[in-house]
């Protein structure tokens, strides 16, 4: 390997790493110390999702990249720490959405702002031309997971 990709592999499995740990950390110090980071990261997802009234199971579950029975293994678990609950659609009662209670709308502000203050320390050094160069760079890197994602769900 050359000097470049042995950084870049090093710097993404460190950085991925101390990411899960730092979130883990800040969890424990928290009120929210009943939740793991993957419950953190459900909650995150039926926020986003509920912005845009996409936030039955199966959309969550598939926002996330996961079987709808993985997500429903989370939802009891979160559901049952008062983080969510499960809303019957008045249109059809066979719709089930996902919404967060008062207790996990907190949480998951508690969460965007740890993501804020990463987001913002990165970006407060950056010329918006480096700003540009990293962000490019940053999605070549999503870009290999989703294929990967791809890849592995054709392979099932």
């Amino acid at each position: 390997m050359t000097d470049k990709k042995i950084f870049l592999n090093k710097f993404l499995v460190e950085v991925f790493n101390e990411i899960l740990r730092i979130e883990e950390f800040s969890l424990n110090q928290s009120e929210f110390n009943d939740l793991t980071v993957k419950e953190m990261h459900v909650i995150e997802a039926v926020a986003i999702c509920e912005e845009t009234n996409d936030n039955t199971s199966l959309q969550i579950a598939e926002y996330l990249g996961i079987v709808p029975g993985t997500l429903s293994v989370s939802v009891n678990s979160i559901s049952r720490k008062g983080y969510l609950q499960r809303v019957k659609s008045e249109q059809d009662k066979r719709v089930v959405y996902l919404e967060l209670t008062e207790k996990g709308k907190q949480a998951n502000a508690i969460h965007s702002l740890f993501h804020s203050k990463m987001v913002g320390y990165v970006l407060d050094v950056l010329t918006p031309e480096e700003a540009s160069v990293f962000c490019k760079g940053l999605g070549s890197v999503a870009a290999f997971f989703k294929s990967q994602q791809t890849e592995y769900e054709r392979n099932k």
